[in-house]
């Protein structure tokens, strides 16, 4: 079952994202703001009466843009037309993983929001060589548009995370998935 995100999962959401993405990345403060903001959006996914997953984001016409992509994007934002739905994050247990559940979220997530926008990007982090949520982007018909380079570094010294793969500051990339809305 998906359903929207509210106040009481989000214990469980911050659990999920320090083992996700290390400690203290996102906080219950974030999941709170987020999903009391008018532009932010958040589904969590079901099995069994336990919460399996969430995906995350926001939706920005072009002149915010600036705002949702960190250092680097600056490059792409001219990239955008229309009103854009970013998908920040897409967390799915370990032990519920390659089981459809992300599939699910990003189908729900793309039949909720098509109709309010142009076009779908996602963030992803991408370790060394291996960038986890590819082949599920590119199986729902997304595809590459940009590679930043360090792309987390800054924010991992401005806040109190420490990246699982680099332990400390932060070296990873992301790269930008795009897909236009039906």
């Amino acid at each position: 079952m998906i359903s929207p995100i509210l106040v009481e999962h989000i214990s469980k959401l911050v659990r999920l994202s320090d083992e996700a993405f290390g400690n203290f990345y996102l906080n219950h403060h974030y999941f709170l703001t987020s999903i009391t903001s008018n532009t932010d959006f958040g589904f969590v996914i079901q099995h069994e009466n336990q919460i399996v997953g969430y995906v995350l984001g926001s939706v920005a016409v072009p002149s915010e843009m600036k705002h949702h992509l960190l250092k680097g994007g600056e490059s792409i934002n001219t990239k955008f037309k229309g009103t854009t739905v970013i998908i920040k994050h897409l967390v799915i247990d370990r032990h519920h993983q390659h089981q459809g559940w992300g599939q699910q979220l990003i189908a729900h997530t793309y039949h909720q929001l098509k109709k309010d926008c142009q076009q779908f990007i996602c963030v992803c982090w991408k370790k060394g060589n291996v960038t986890p949520m590819a082949q599920l982007l590119l199986k729902n018909k997304f595809s590459l548009l940009h590679t930043i380079n360090h792309y987390w570094k800054e924010d991992s010294v401005t806040k109190p995370f420490t990246c699982p793969i680099c332990m400390g500051e932060c070296w990873c990339s992301a790269e930008i998935y795009i897909k236009k809305a039906a």
